[in-house]
C-alpha cells in the first residue's frame, strides 16, 4: 500500500489477468463481503478442531479419552451431544459444567515474497453444560448446552505486518449454541435408546478490508486498478454482523451391550439450517494518495482520492457502500458416529469411534442483499462429506482417579479451491490425555489437554474474478496451523 501523502501516478492501463485483481464495478466490494461471510459460515477460519469448523470437545472426560463415547458414555451428562442413549447410564441426579479454552496458532506463507505472516495468538473458550435426573427406573431426562459449530480468528491488518488475505476477512467470528432437551430409555438390561429436539442459535461477525484497485472511478467507466491504484490498496473496512439466528434439529442414538465387556453404539446429530439475518457496515480508510497534474480524469493536481470518493458519494445512502442489510442460509452438517467399546480387564476400557460428516451439504450458497443495485450472489463451494476416526482408553488407576489417552484423524472437508485464510484447513491428527478425580461421592472434577496438528495446505488470498468459480491456480502461498486445547469441567451428583 502506497505511504500516507504518497503522489498517485495515474496511467490508463488494461488489467493485469495475472494479478488476480477484481475489475468489478462498485457493486462487487458488498458480494465480496458476503462471498466472505458465506467461507466463513460453513468454513472456520481457522478450524477449531474436526473437519470443517467443526468442535468434538463437549465433554473434558470424553475429550481426554480422544473423543470417543458412542459406545460407552461419560457420566457427566455429555452423552447427550456423543450418544443420548448413553444418559440412560446415569442414575442420579447430575449435573456439570465445563469450558475447552482453545488456543490455535498459525502462519501464511506468500509464494512470491517468502514472507510468513503469522496468525493473532488468543485463547477461545467454548462453555459446555448438562443437566441430568432418573425418572424411575427405566427412563433419564436431561438438558444440554453445547457449541458443535464455531470459529475465530484474527490476522494482523494494519502495518508492516499487515496480512494480504484481509481482503477476504481479518477478524471473524461464528458461534452456534445448540440447546437440546433429552429423554433416554433402557428397553432392555441390555438395550437402550434416547434423543431429544434441538434449538441451534447461531451469529457471525466478519470484518475486511476493501481493495480500491477493483472499485470504479466516479463518472468513467474505468476502475481505479486500470488507471494505476496498487493491487490491494484499503480504503475502506466493511463488517457484517449478523445477530442471534435460529434453527431447529434433533440428536438422537442407539445403545447395545451384548456382553458385559462389550458395548457398541452409534448416534445421529441432523443436519440444521439457520437462516441468518444482518447489516453490513462501511467505514472509509484513508490512502492517503492524491492526484497528479494532468491526471486522465481531468481534475486539479492534489486532489485527494480519499475526498473523491466522499464528494462522489461511494459511502452515502444509495452508493455501492451504503450501509445495507443482508440475508443467508447455511446449513450445518449432519453427522453419524458409529463406536465400539471393549473392557478386557475390569479396569480398562478401549474405545473407538467412526466419525461420518455430511459436508456436501455445503454446496453453494445464496447472498441476498438490501439494495437493488447489488444483485443476489451464488458462491460454490463444493465441500466434501468427511470420515473420521477416534480411539482412546480409560484406566481406573483407584476408586477415584480415572487416567485417560486418545487419538484421532480426519480428512479435511473444503476443496484445494476454497483453502482460504477464512478456512485454512487440512488434515489432522490429535493426540489428548486427561484425568478424572472424584473428590467426594458427589463431586468429580475432569481435566484434558489436547494437541492439534494439521498437515501444511497450500491455499490463497485473493478472490477469483468476478463470476468465476474459485480454482487451484489461484492458490498463492502455504497455510501451517497447528493449536493446544485444554479443558476442565466440574459435575456434582446428588
Amino acid at each position: 500500500m502506497p505511504p500516507a501523502g504518497g503522489e498517485l501516478v495515474l496511467s490508463l492501463t488494461q488489467p493485469d489477468p495475472t494479478s488476480n485483481r477484481s475489475t468489478g464495478r462498485g457493486r462487487r466490494v458488498p458480494v465480496a463481503l458476503l462471498a466472505a461471510l458465506a467461507g466463513l459460515l460453513l468454513g472456520v477460519a481457522p478450524p477449531l478442531q474436526a473437519q470443517g469448523f467443526g468442535i468434538y470437545e463437549q465433554g473434558t472426560c470424553v475429550m481426554g479419552r480422544g473423543g470417543a463415547a458412542a459406545a460407552t458414555p461419560c457420566l457427566d451428562g455429555s452423552s447427550m451431544f456423543f450418544n443420548p442413549a448413553g444418559l440412560a447410564e446415569v442414575d442420579r441426579i447430575t449435573a456439570s459444567a465445563g469450558v475447552t479454552g482453545i488456543r490455535p496458532f498459525g502462519s501464511f506463507t506468500s509464494d512470491r515474497t517468502g514472507e510468513e505472516t503469522d496468525l493473532v495468538e488468543k485463547t477461545i473458550p467454548v462453555p459446555h453444560g448438562y443437566g441430568a435426573a432418573p425418572l424411575g427406573d427405566r427412563v433419564t431426562a436431561g438438558l444440554g448446552v453445547y457449541a458443535p459449530y464455531g470459529l475465530e480468528t484474527e490476522w494482523p491488518a494494519d502495518g508492516e505486518e499487515a496480512f494480504d488475505g484481509r481482503f477476504l476477512g481479518y477478524d471473524n467470528s461464528l458461534q452456534t449454541v445448540y440447546v437440546q432437551p433429552t429423554a433416554a430409555v433402557h428397553l432392555t438390561d441390555r438395550l437402550s435408546v434416547g434423543g431429544g429436539p434441538l434449538l441451534a442459535l447461531g451469529r457471525v461477525e466478519l470484518n475486511q478490508r476493501l481493495d480500491l484497485s477493483s472499485q470504479p472511478v466516479p463518472g468513467t467507466e474505468f476502475t481505479f486498478g486500470q488507471l494505476g491504484v496498487p493491487f490491494h490498496t484499503g480504503f475502506a473496512d466493511a463488517n457484517l454482523d449478523a445477530d442471534w439466528s435460529t434453527g431447529f434439529g434433533a440428536n438422537i442414538g442407539l445403545r447395545y451391550e451384548p456382553t458385559e465387556r462389550i458395548s457398541l453404539g452409534a448416534r445421529y446429530l441432523t443436519p440444521v439450517e439457520i437462516d441468518y439475518s444482518g447489516d453490513a457496515t462501511f467505514e472509509q480508510v484513508s490512502t492517503g494518495l492524491v492526484l497528479p497534474d494532468n491526471n486522465p480524469l481531468g481534475l486539479p493536481g492534489g486532489t485527494s482520492v480519499d475526498a473523491l470518493l466522499q464528494q462522489e458519494g461511494v459511502f452515502d445512502e444509495g452508493g455501492p457502500l451504503a450501509d445495507q442489510g443482508v440475508q443467508t442460509s447455511i446449513t450445518m452438517p449432519g453427522q453419524l458416529v458409529v463406536g465400539a467399546a471393549v473392557r478386557p480387564l475390569p479396569r480398562l476400557e478401549l474405545e473407538a469411534d467412526w466419525v461420518y460428516t455430511q459436508w456436501a451439504a455445503f454446496d453453494t450458497v445464496r447472498l441476498e442483499f438490501g439494495q437493488q443495485q447489488t444483485p443476489d450472489d451464488v458462491q460454490v463451494e463444493n465441500y466434501d462429506d468427511t470420515h473420521g476416526v477416534h480411539a482412546g482408553l480409560e484406566y481406573s488407576a483407584t476408586d477415584r482417579i480415572d487416567v485417560r489417552a486418545g487419538y484421532f484423524w480426519n480428512e479435511p472437508a473444503s476443496p484445494d479451491a476454497v483453502v482460504t485464510p477464512l478456512l485454512p484447513e487440512g488434515e489432522r491428527t490429535q493426540g489428548t490425555v486427561g484425568i478424572g478425580w472424584e473428590a467426594t461421592p458427589r463431586l468429580q472434577f475432569d481435566v484434558a489437554y489436547q494437541f492439534l496438528y494439521q498437515l501444511d495446505r497450500r491455499g490463497r488470498t485473493v478472490d477469483p474474478p468476478e463470476g468465476s468459480a474459485p480454482t487451484e491456480d489461484l492458490n498463492n502461498g502455504l497455510y501451517s496451523f497447528a493449536a493446544h486445547l485444554f479443558a476442565a469441567t466440574a459435575t456434582v451428583r446428588w
